[in-house]
């Protein structure tokens, strides 16, 4: 296992001297990360991996340079910077000593001492600017009247709209680069820079929730306009497109009245595919409970006259009720309309309408009266 190592070495670029990790250096060039100066000197201090995304600058390696202790390679670049010497011992320098600076004017004030340089410049990647002129803009939804709903309702689609919330998510990353670059000066430990950085930093993060936010309302828009559009859908149909009813189409008056009807009726109900379709139209009658929808859909079917005829199992001389092809489809139409319902409920809910089917008639009786 290789052990850490730290080399000193002159930036070309200002002539700073720096003791950073062996690893940084490839050739004549040097991998030197943007962090801030905290981070920085503890990536130094702990000789992190090489990135080799970094940006790169010239350096000048000193002869016998390399160290494995980092506070003595620190000590050399600290030598080096006012003797250019490696080797020369602290107690034959100065006590004050005047570090190689890099001259920018004539009215530029020198650069104070510190315990780490300042790091080189690094050109900061601009973003380009994108051509499109409406990565902001969503597409409107037009509702209108008409038979024809394809040409009445005009919904964006799902991809070209996320495509525009996604182009303006780019635009927020491009605008906070830019700024970036016009406002960070060439010194990274500007304390107007950093608060700058942070002040951006906030930024960035309050447009990254309004986008978010942004998003969200946008797929709860289009679902909401799926619903409208399917409720339009079946609210506007032409008269060509109105379903049949399939109880008109057999000749029969209902409710049944008579023992003949109701035999032609369980004839008709033999036929699977008209068993189905009758199926599907009683399944939408409705009711608040099993008992109400059995009691709405057998009072569509038969009168309380022919259910007093009847018994669910042909009791007491009357005829049986639970061999009926009319019985079989009540029991599959509520099983359709009622989520989770067992069939003896709904059998228990057919016996107790046929029980009182003469109460029924009686209490009309003495209503009209």
């Amino acid at each position: 296992m290789n052990s850490k190592t730290w080399t000193v070495v002159q930036f070309l670029d200002d002539l700073t001297v720096e003791a950073i990790p062996s690893t940084w250096i490839q050739g004549n060039e040097c991998h030197w990360p943007s962090f801030s100066m905290e981070k920085l000197h503890n990536a130094i201090r702990k000789s992190e991996p090489l990135n080799t995304c970094w940006p790169t600058h010239k350096i000048k390696i000193f002869r016998n340079a390399t160290y494995g202790d980092y506070l003595k390679a620190r000590n050399k670049a600290r030598i080096a910077e006012n003797t250019s010497d490696i080797n020369t011992e602290p107690e034959d320098v100065e006590v004050k000593r005047k570090r190689i600076q890099k001259i920018l004017s004539s009215s530029e004030e020198s650069i104070d001492d510190t315990i780490l340089p300042p790091p080189p410049s690094i050109s900061k990647y601009k973003a380009k600017k994108k051509t499109s002129t409406s990565t902001s803009t969503f597409k409107e939804v037009h509702i209108t009247p008409g038979n024809d709903l394809g040409n009445g309702v005009h919904e964006a689609t799902d991809n070209s709209f996320f495509e525009n919330i996604e182009n303006m998510h780019d635009d927020i990353n491009d605008n906070y680069l830019e700024a970036e670059n016009n406002n960070t000066c060439k010194n990274c430990r500007c304390k107007d820079c950093l608060e700058k950085d942070r002040a951006l930093d906030r930024t960035n993060k309050q447009l990254m929730q309004q986008y978010h936010i942004l998003r969200s309302m946008a797929t709860d828009i289009l679902g909401e306009v799926r619903s409208i559009k399917q409720s339009l859908s079946k609210a506007e149909r032409t008269p060509d497109e109105a379903p049949t009813s399939f109880f008109t189409e057999l000749g029969c008056q209902f409710p049944l009245n008579s023992e003949e009807e109701i035999k032609i009726f369980n004839t008709s109900l033999e036929d699977e595919d008209n068993f189905k379709n009758a199926v599907m139209e009683l399944s939408r009658v409705g009711g608040s409970n099993t008992y109400s929808f059995v009691s709405r859909t057998l009072a569509l079917l038969i009168t309380n006259e022919l259910a007093i005829t009847y018994s669910w199992l042909g009791r007491k001389g009357k005829k049986v009720f639970k061999t009926l092809k009319v019985a079989s489809l009540v029991i599959e139409s509520a099983t359709v309309a009622i989520k989770d319902v067992t069939k003896q409920e709904i059998e228990k809910c057919i016996q107790l309408w046929v029980r009182r089917a003469f109460d029924r008639k009686k209490h009309a009786l003495n209503k009209s009266f």
